[in-house]
């Protein structure tokens, strides 16, 4: 049976609340803010960017940073 990922809506909404197009951002800071575990900040990344709603914009040594596409994605844009 393939399990697939939950994500709480209510942190999903603060770190996309926190990550804003044009400012780059770690997962380090991403948890700190939101007040998550980096471990489950870094899973919510993955996810969230394998949904287009967020975009690793470059790397600085191993740590990845990442922002908002300036334009959402086409499922969510039709719903508002």
């Amino acid at each position: 049976m393939l399990m697939r990922p939950t994500m709480d809506p209510a942190t999903v909404d603060k770190i996309l609340v926190f990550v804003r197009p044009g400012k780059d951002v770690t997962i380090h800071d991403i948890a700190k803010a939101t007040g998550i575990n980096r471990n489950t900040a870094a899973k919510y990344v993955i996810i969230l960017e394998a949904q287009k709603k967020l975009v690793l914009t470059r790397m600085i040594g191993t740590a990845k940073l990442y922002t908002a596409p300036i334009h959402l994605p086409k499922e969510e844009a039709e719903s508002t």
